[in-house]
């Protein structure tokens, strides 16, 4: 009860609470500092405590779990009981209740997204609000982005490497910022085609739990001709560039200079061209030209 205890029981030797705050303070706003009845002083200047979490927003892959550590910040005078709701979406499920005994946490909220998702690639809000306890904590919410398993490599089928040159493709998730819910492995098959590309992955075939990109990459020194390689990964997931879990990535090896724009802008290198695109030698180039003289 605030400030409804005895000044003559708070000590010089041990002024403080049970969370280590001054333990004599107006808290009824009446002019006088009084301690309170309980093991909690209540300051009424003190910032409200509320539910957080690291981040404000997570990926949810479909069929995957989350687990989420939930804090109360600053500490509550007390053990906090908490409502967690999920916007009704069919897509999550998770607890209805949290408990943070110690008014601090953390504690586990664990999220998991169907094994199949009604509403692929939206988000859905989770809120998490004191319920039969009342210590004034402020409510929080989460973004849970609902995304399919999908990985991308080049963007296209076909890739331009320009002869001499060397260009390297790692396989990531298509969400920036995202995390694989498990190791996703990559099985590298042998380089076909008629081309002299040379191609080798280089480095673990892997995107590893948490990673964003694979650990190896695929890496390709220019020559000419076509040549192909095809990638297949796991634990679900599949190509932009297919759709499916297997992706035969085509490299075609061209000579210096190479291909030319409508607008004459030469593009090199790695970059997959559309199909507007013609081979082009490259326009010479003559002596700087310079202003006209005044007369």
């Amino acid at each position: 009860m605030i400030d409804a205890g005895n000044n003559a029981l708070v000590t010089w030797a041990d002024p403080l609470d049970l969370r280590g705050y001054a333990r004599i303070i107006d808290g009824d706003g009446d002019g006088t500092a009084m301690a309170d009845l309980g093991a909690y002083e209540h300051d009424p200047n003190a910032p409200v405590p509320v539910f957080k979490t690291p981040a404000p927003s997570y990926v949810l892959y479909k069929g995957a779990s989350l687990t989420i550590p939930v804090t109360i910040e600053p500490v509550a005078g007390g053990a906090v009981e908490a409502d967690v709701s999920y916007g009704e979406s069919p897509d999550v499920s998770g607890p209805a209740t949290l408990s943070l005994p110690n008014g601090a946490g953390p504690v586990d909220l664990v999220v998991t997204a169907a094994a199949e998702l009604t509403n692929p690639g939206t988000s859905v809000a989770v809120s998490i609000a004191e319920s039969t306890t009342s210590l004034g904590v402020d409510s929080g919410d989460i973004e849970l982005k609902l995304r399919e398993r999908r990985v991308k490599v080049a963007g296209s089928g076909r890739v331009f490497v320009v002869q001499g040159e060397w260009a390297e493709f790692r396989i990531s998730l298509l969400d920036a910022g995202a995390a694989a819910p498990a190791d996703i492995h990559v099985a590298v098959g042998s380089a076909g085609g008629t081309g002299t590309n040379a191609i080798a992955w280089s480095g673990d075939a892997v995107i590893l739990a948490g990673a964003s990109t694979s650990a190896g990459a695929l890496q390709v020194t220019g020559g000419l001709g076509v040549n192909t390689i095809e990638l297949t990964v796991d634990s679900g997931f599949a190509f932009v560039e297919s759709g499916a879990a297997a992706f035969v990535l085509e490299i075609q090896g061209v000579p210096i200079p190479v291909y030319v724009s409508g607008t004459g802008e030469h593009r090199r290198c790695s970059a997959a061209l559309s199909p507007t695109m013609a081979t082009a030698p490259r326009p010479p180039r003559g002596p700087p030209t310079s202003p006209p003289k005044a007369p």
